[in-house]
């Protein structure tokens, strides 16, 4: 499988985002501190009130504290992230053949709907992946999820990427149309982490695990007349260089 890298993921722009900002104000952490430490022994009329300066520099560190362990709660988050699309790319690139290219955080031109995550081009038509980092158990009913709370208890999983995916589908769609092309698009929305317990009903888009995922892409139908100049040719058109 031929691999095109579009633009860097959501995840890695913040991941770059956030380490400066971590860096600059630990900086100021600990020159508040040095300075509530140091000052009271270079300026001798400071000295004998050197412990209300170290509890005033306390006091400001604290708000700087605080917004570092947010930022590193961030920086977690958006880690997972990566390394899950990261896993999907590598289960790919082992399951497919060269048949198939896959472009990384593609956007479609003139649109503000954010990044697909996964755009895979091949004798099944085009793939979009949407891949999420969910942990947990879920149930699938139509357009909803629920995970799984306890025992078999499950709540509406407010988090759900069906909207998102089939929106990329229908501008995406729309887009190729405008250039003459018509090919089967299929939105596909990955769990790397979670697990699906069970399906109820159509949800007009396929769910599934990362380990799951090459099986899906296998079963698609294969697009009559499919040639292989026509991936290259859609990619010109999807401007990826």
């Amino acid at each position: 499988m031929q691999t095109i890298k579009y633009q860097e993921s959501y995840s890695s722009q913040m991941i770059q985002e956030i380490m400066p900002k971590i860096f600059i104000i630990l900086g100021l952490i600990i020159l508040i501190f040095v300075l509530g430490f140091v000052l009271p022994f270079k300026i001798s009329v400071l000295k004998p009130y050197w412990w209300i300066i170290m509890l005033l520099a306390v006091f400001f560190i604290q708000p700087f504290v605080e917004t570092v362990q947010s930022l590193r709660e961030n920086l977690e988050f958006f880690k997972y992230g990566k390394e899950g699309e990261n896993k999907v790319l590598q289960i790919l690139e082992e399951s497919l053949d060269d048949n198939f290219i896959y472009i990384t955080n593609y956007v479609i031109p003139n649109t503000r709907i954010g990044d697909i995550d996964g755009l895979l081009i091949g004798p099944k038509g085009i793939v979009i992946l949407e891949i999420k980092n969910y942990a947990g158990i879920f149930r699938i009913s139509g357009g909803d999820m629920y995970r799984k709370i306890k025992g078999d208890v499950f709540k509406l999983y407010k988090k759900n990427p069906f909207k998102q995916i089939k929106k990329q589908k229908e501008y995406l769609d729309k887009f190729l149309h405008e250039k003459g092309i018509y090919v089967k698009v299929t939105p596909i929305v990955v769990l790397v982490y979670g697990k699906i317990e069970k399906i109820i009903g159509p949800t007009q888009v396929f769910i599934t695990g990362a380990y799951q995922l090459p099986n899906h892409i296998f079963e698609l139908p294969l697009i009559p007349g499919w040639s292989p100049e026509l991936p290259n040719k859609i990619i010109r058109i999807l401007g990826v260089k």
